[in-house]
């Protein structure tokens, strides 16, 4: 008797969930009678991102499951990009999936964290479970599907975005500037449409570190969120601080308390800039980051967790 399995809709696309216990082997013969093919982790980590329901269903039918593919050279707690990649974490946790990598040279396998984890929404990657290990379910998608996150167009502005009316709230920092924020994602080009129409634009680094160093409750305001900046490119790397005209440079002498509150993380790339304030959780033991990070790695099609400006110094046009 065939199989049969349960479907569940992400978006347009049917996974199909096989709520039977099975071996690597066994999964894939399964798969392959049915005309399905399992999942690739990028793949997973795109539709698990993109689709809560998915998530919920995965984590009650199956607990764990065979991917495609084996062995992984990673091994940490990661978060994803916008394409299901791995990015190692180093501040912000919302708004992606938390990934806890093992690795090693067998099939690839994912897992949802139950009970007490330390992150209630993570799930765990490994290469390190016996291919002759029994998954409590199987999961795949059928064959004729292309790559889920392959070919994905370039950053463009997102124009349901753009239909609806941005509101901006007005932030008065400590010391009497104004700071307009727009609670809503948006990648690098429906950020600079969204500011423009409204007569905003960017922040710089250096405008931005000035307004939280000095402010604990802008601080609080931006925990766990990220943001762009004005602004291309960074080619160092590591632990910085800030200097009195509040531009990032190298670090001098011992890590004191008051210099660790003026320390950035800056991370390369050639990507627009971003800036991110961290979470309690990775300021605190163990992980021990700066609260604030510039990054020039997140690239332009990536969904920001807001958009952030300041009053441009050229009148907006006026709207027809």
């Amino acid at each position: 008797m065939r199989n049969k399995s349960t479907i569940i809709n992400c978006g347009a696309i049917p996974i199909h969930i096989f709520r039977q216990g099975a071996d690597h082997a066994t999964s894939m013969k399964l798969l392959e009678e049915a005309g399905l093919r399992p999942l690739t982790y990028q793949e997973a980590f795109y539709l698990l991102a993109a689709h809560d329901g998915m998530w919920q269903a995965l984590k009650a039918c199956v607990k764990w499951f065979w991917l495609a593919g084996r062995g992984l050279d990673k091994d940490g707690v990661f978060k994803t990009s916008s394409r299901g990649e791995l990015i190692k974490i180093w501040g912000v946790l919302s708004g992606s999936v938390i990934v806890r990598a093992s690795g090693g040279a067998h099939p690839l396998s994912l897992g949802f964290a139950v009970g007490k984890a330390l992150f209630r929404n993570a799930v765990y990657l490994g290469a390190n479970v016996l291919p002759s290990h029994r998954a409590p379910g199987v999961v795949g998608v059928a064959k004729d599907i292309g790559n889920l996150v392959k070919g994905k167009p370039p950053a463009a502005v997102d124009a349901k975005a753009i239909g609806r009316k941005a509101t901006f709230e007005k932030l008065i920092d400590s010391s009497g500037r104004a700071l307009y924020v727009l609670r809503q994602k948006a990648n690098y080009p429906t950020a600079l449409k969204l500011l423009a129409d409204a007569g905003l634009t960017l922040l710089t680094h250096p405008d931005i570190l000035n307004r939280m160093l000095n402010d604990p409750k802008l601080q609080k305001s931006f925990k766990e969120k990220w943001f762009w900046l004005a602004g291309k490119g960074i080619h160092r790397h590591g632990y910085f601080t800030v200097d009195e005209h509040y531009e990032i440079v190298p670090r001098t002498g011992k890590r004191t308390a008051i210099s660790r509150e003026r320390m950035v993380l800056v991370r390369k790339g050639a990507q627009p800039l971003a800036f991110e304030v961290s979470s309690d959780v990775m300021v605190s033991d163990p992980y021990r980051l700066p609260r604030f990070t510039v990054r020039a790695e997140n690239r332009p099609d990536e969904e920001a967790s807001l958009v952030v400006g300041r009053r441009s110094s050229r009148p907006a046009r006026e709207q027809a």
